[in-house]
Protein backbone atom coordinates (compact mmCIF):
# COMPACT_ATOMS: atom_id res chain seq x y z
CA UNK A 1 0.00 0.00 0.00
CA UNK A 2 2.95 2.33 1.12
CA UNK A 3 4.59 1.39 -2.62
CA UNK A 4 1.23 2.96 -3.96
CA UNK A 5 1.14 6.29 -2.56
CA UNK A 6 4.45 6.78 -2.95
CA UNK A 7 4.03 5.47 -6.77
CA UNK A 8 1.12 8.03 -6.60
CA UNK A 9 2.80 10.87 -5.27
CA UNK A 10 6.03 10.64 -7.42
CA UNK A 11 3.06 10.63 -10.74
CA UNK A 12 1.16 13.55 -9.24
CA UNK A 13 4.30 15.69 -8.41
CA UNK A 14 5.40 14.78 -11.70
CA UNK A 15 2.45 16.09 -13.44
CA UNK A 16 1.97 18.99 -11.55
CA UNK A 17 5.79 19.65 -12.29
CA UNK A 18 4.93 19.60 -16.04
CA UNK A 19 1.85 21.63 -15.89
CA UNK A 20 3.80 24.55 -14.30
CA UNK A 21 6.51 25.08 -16.32
CA UNK A 22 5.53 27.94 -18.58
CA UNK A 23 6.23 27.95 -21.92
CA UNK A 24 5.21 29.30 -25.88
CA UNK A 25 3.71 26.13 -26.68
CA UNK A 26 1.01 24.29 -25.98
CA UNK A 27 0.77 20.25 -24.89
CA UNK A 28 -1.97 18.26 -25.44
CA UNK A 29 -3.14 16.09 -22.59
CA UNK A 30 -1.51 13.06 -22.00
CA UNK A 31 1.01 13.26 -25.38
CA UNK A 32 5.21 13.74 -25.42
CA UNK A 33 7.48 14.61 -28.18
CA UNK A 34 8.22 17.78 -29.19
CA UNK A 35 5.86 20.55 -28.81
CA UNK A 36 4.67 23.26 -31.80
CA UNK A 37 2.81 26.49 -31.98
CA UNK A 38 0.15 25.60 -33.09
CA UNK A 39 -1.51 21.91 -32.46
CA UNK A 40 0.57 21.78 -29.05
CA UNK A 41 1.50 17.90 -29.48
CA UNK A 42 4.01 17.54 -31.91
CA UNK A 43 2.11 14.65 -33.80
CA UNK A 44 -1.19 15.37 -36.01
CA UNK A 45 -3.75 16.82 -35.28
CA UNK A 46 -5.81 13.79 -36.42
CA UNK A 47 -3.13 11.88 -34.48
CA UNK A 48 -3.78 13.68 -31.38
CA UNK A 49 -8.00 13.67 -31.56
CA UNK A 50 -7.92 9.77 -32.19
CA UNK A 51 -5.11 9.34 -29.04
CA UNK A 52 -7.31 11.53 -26.50
CA UNK A 53 -9.23 8.57 -26.13
CA UNK A 54 -7.82 4.97 -25.36
CA UNK A 55 -10.09 3.24 -25.54
CA UNK A 56 -10.45 3.94 -29.76
CA UNK A 57 -7.75 1.40 -29.48
CA UNK A 58 -8.30 -1.68 -27.76
CA UNK A 59 -11.22 -3.48 -28.28
CA UNK A 60 -13.06 -5.28 -25.00
CA UNK A 61 -12.17 -8.83 -27.28
CA UNK A 62 -8.68 -7.86 -27.07
CA UNK A 63 -8.36 -7.01 -23.66
CA UNK A 64 -10.21 -10.11 -22.73
CA UNK A 65 -8.03 -12.32 -24.58
CA UNK A 66 -5.28 -10.92 -23.57
CA UNK A 67 -6.09 -10.68 -19.55
CA UNK A 68 -7.30 -14.32 -20.03
CA UNK A 69 -11.07 -14.01 -18.90
CA UNK A 70 -13.94 -11.53 -18.58
CA UNK A 71 -13.35 -8.42 -17.78
CA UNK A 72 -16.24 -5.04 -17.55
CA UNK A 73 -16.97 -2.68 -20.96
CA UNK A 74 -14.18 -0.15 -20.73
CA UNK A 75 -14.07 2.72 -18.90
CA UNK A 76 -12.47 5.86 -20.34
CA UNK A 77 -10.58 7.96 -17.28
CA UNK A 78 -8.58 10.78 -16.87
CA UNK A 79 -6.24 10.44 -13.65
CA UNK A 80 -3.09 12.02 -14.51
CA UNK A 81 -3.29 10.78 -18.36
CA UNK A 82 -6.03 9.98 -20.44
CA UNK A 83 -6.94 5.97 -19.66
CA UNK A 84 -8.60 3.34 -20.61
CA UNK A 85 -9.88 0.65 -17.91
CA UNK A 86 -11.11 -2.97 -17.73
CA UNK A 87 -11.98 -3.96 -14.31
CA UNK A 88 -12.80 -7.62 -14.12
CA UNK A 89 -16.42 -8.80 -14.27
CA UNK A 90 -16.34 -11.20 -10.98
CA UNK A 91 -14.73 -8.26 -8.75
CA UNK A 92 -12.92 -11.08 -6.76
CA UNK A 93 -9.55 -9.69 -6.77
CA UNK A 94 -9.57 -5.56 -6.81
CA UNK A 95 -6.37 -5.23 -8.75
CA UNK A 96 -6.90 -7.38 -11.57
CA UNK A 97 -7.19 -5.67 -14.83
CA UNK A 98 -6.20 -3.81 -17.97
CA UNK A 99 -5.25 -0.41 -18.77
CA UNK A 100 -3.80 1.30 -21.68
CA UNK A 101 -2.37 5.33 -20.63
CA UNK A 102 -1.25 7.67 -23.07
CA UNK A 103 1.53 8.93 -20.69
CA UNK A 104 3.12 12.07 -20.89
CA UNK A 105 6.78 12.43 -22.18
CA UNK A 106 7.67 13.57 -18.96
CA UNK A 107 6.60 11.08 -17.00
CA UNK A 108 7.87 8.36 -20.14
CA UNK A 109 11.45 9.55 -19.77
CA UNK A 110 11.23 9.38 -15.68
CA UNK A 111 10.05 5.81 -15.48
CA UNK A 112 12.58 5.01 -18.26
CA UNK A 113 15.09 5.78 -16.04
CA UNK A 114 13.67 4.33 -12.51
CA UNK A 115 16.12 4.43 -9.83
CA UNK A 116 13.99 3.37 -7.13
CA UNK A 117 14.71 0.45 -4.67
CA UNK A 118 13.24 -2.37 -5.93
CA UNK A 119 12.58 -0.99 -9.86
CA UNK A 120 14.09 -2.14 -12.85
CA UNK A 121 13.59 -1.54 -16.62
CA UNK A 122 14.28 -3.73 -19.64
CA UNK A 123 14.92 -2.53 -22.88
CA UNK A 124 12.26 -4.25 -25.45
CA UNK A 125 13.16 -4.01 -29.24
CA UNK A 126 10.89 -4.13 -31.87
CA UNK A 127 8.55 -1.71 -30.18
CA UNK A 128 7.86 1.72 -31.59
CA UNK A 129 10.51 4.07 -31.11
CA UNK A 130 11.19 3.13 -27.54
CA UNK A 131 9.99 0.89 -25.31
CA UNK A 132 11.13 -1.12 -21.66
CA UNK A 133 9.10 -3.03 -19.24
CA UNK A 134 9.09 -1.87 -15.81
CA UNK A 135 8.97 -4.13 -12.92
CA UNK A 136 7.71 -2.55 -9.62
CA UNK A 137 8.14 -5.48 -7.73
CA UNK A 138 5.83 -7.50 -6.25
CA UNK A 139 2.55 -6.65 -6.23
CA UNK A 140 2.57 -3.24 -8.05
CA UNK A 141 3.86 -5.41 -11.10
CA UNK A 142 4.77 -4.90 -14.48
CA UNK A 143 4.09 -2.23 -16.94
CA UNK A 144 4.89 -2.06 -21.10
CA UNK A 145 5.73 1.60 -21.65
CA UNK A 146 6.56 2.08 -25.68
CA UNK A 147 6.88 5.53 -27.88
CA UNK A 148 5.67 5.95 -31.28
CA UNK A 149 5.53 8.87 -33.11
CA UNK A 150 5.56 10.64 -30.03
CA UNK A 151 3.29 9.35 -28.22
CA UNK A 152 3.84 7.78 -24.94
CA UNK A 153 1.69 5.06 -23.97
CA UNK A 154 1.66 2.26 -20.60
CA UNK A 155 0.48 -0.95 -21.32
CA UNK A 156 -1.11 -1.94 -17.56
CA UNK A 157 -2.19 -6.05 -16.98
CA UNK A 158 -2.91 -7.33 -13.96
CA UNK A 159 -3.60 -11.07 -13.40
CA UNK A 160 -3.24 -12.18 -10.08
CA UNK A 161 -3.09 -15.42 -11.63
CA UNK A 162 0.08 -14.62 -13.92
CA UNK A 163 3.58 -15.48 -14.04
CA UNK A 164 6.04 -12.25 -14.62
CA UNK A 165 6.54 -13.89 -17.87
CA UNK A 166 2.57 -14.26 -18.44
CA UNK A 167 2.33 -10.55 -17.97
CA UNK A 168 5.13 -9.52 -20.24
CA UNK A 169 3.87 -11.78 -23.22
CA UNK A 170 0.38 -10.21 -22.68
CA UNK A 171 1.13 -6.97 -22.54
CA UNK A 172 3.21 -7.15 -25.39
CA UNK A 173 0.64 -8.53 -27.25
CA UNK A 174 -1.96 -5.62 -26.24
CA UNK A 175 0.98 -2.84 -26.98
CA UNK A 176 1.58 -4.45 -30.75
CA UNK A 177 -2.56 -3.69 -31.39
CA UNK A 178 -1.84 -0.57 -30.46
CA UNK A 179 1.06 0.56 -31.91
CA UNK A 180 -0.60 -0.51 -34.93
CA UNK A 181 -3.26 2.26 -34.78
CA UNK A 182 -0.96 5.10 -33.78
Amino acid sequence: MRRYMFLTGVLLATTLAACDSSSSTSQTPGFGGSTTPGNGSGISAAAAAAKAHPCTVITQAQAETAWGGTLKPSKEKFDTAPLCYFGTAAEDHLLDNVQVIFQTTFVFDGTSKSTLPGNTVTAVSGLGDKAFYWNKGGIAGIDLAFEKGGVPVFISLRNHSFTDQQTEAAERTLADIVAAQI
